[in-house]
């Protein structure tokens, strides 16, 4: 089951027990190793493998800062404003 991960305040994933990931994109690469059938979302063969990591990457370094100052001016702003 996926929870809340604490260390980053990020989406994390559970396996059950102890093991916790943090961060998308390694719940993303996490997940497709544990389960079956998922070889269409996180292919095996490293090249094709290669090819989504360098999407995830490129994914990252063009929208991670974007988003982050977005979310955080929506949290200013509702602080700003009494609504949190």
């Amino acid at each position: 089951s996926l929870k809340p991960a604490e260390a980053t305040g990020g989406a994390g994933g559970s396996a059950g027990g102890t093991f916790r990931v943090t961060e998308a994109h390694t719940v993303l690469r996490f997940v497709c190793g544990e389960l079956p059938g998922l070889a269409a979302w996180y292919p095996t063969d490293p090249r094709r493998r290669a090819r989504v990591d360098e999407y995830l990457d490129w994914h990252l370094r063009r929208f991670g800062p974007h988003c982050a100052r977005l979310l955080s001016n929506a949290v200013y702003l509702r602080l700003r404003d009494g609504q949190a």
